[in-house]
């Protein structure tokens, strides 16, 4: 798994300024953004969603409860918690 180690190392700058890169990013300059951007996609960085809930003290989860037999749910109603869930999945929600 890639960290922000390897990042750092790959863009010859430190942890902290590839943390400020991804969660401040108004505080670093445009041509050092661009510079751990590249490093990023070049190792193959993807920020670990567990870690960022401890940090942030949330947890990401978002439960549907159904209140009837799922074999008995209208169609339209089960093809919009679907999508629902497909698109609080894509904004890094479970």
């Amino acid at each position: 798994m890639v960290n922000l180690s390897d990042v750092a190392r790959k863009a010859h700058v430190s942890k902290m300024t590839v943390s400020r890169v991804i969660n401040h990013p108004d505080q670093v300059s445009p041509e050092l953004m661009t510079l751990v951007q590249r490093a990023i996609k070049a190792v193959g960085y993807v920020p670990n969603q567990v870690a960022r809930a401890l940090v942030n003290q949330r947890h990401y989860v978002i439960r549907f409860l159904l209140l009837e037999d799922v074999a008995t749910v209208e169609p339209n109603y089960a093809k919009l918690l679907i999508r629902l869930a497909h698109n609080l999945q894509q904004e890094g929600y479970t």
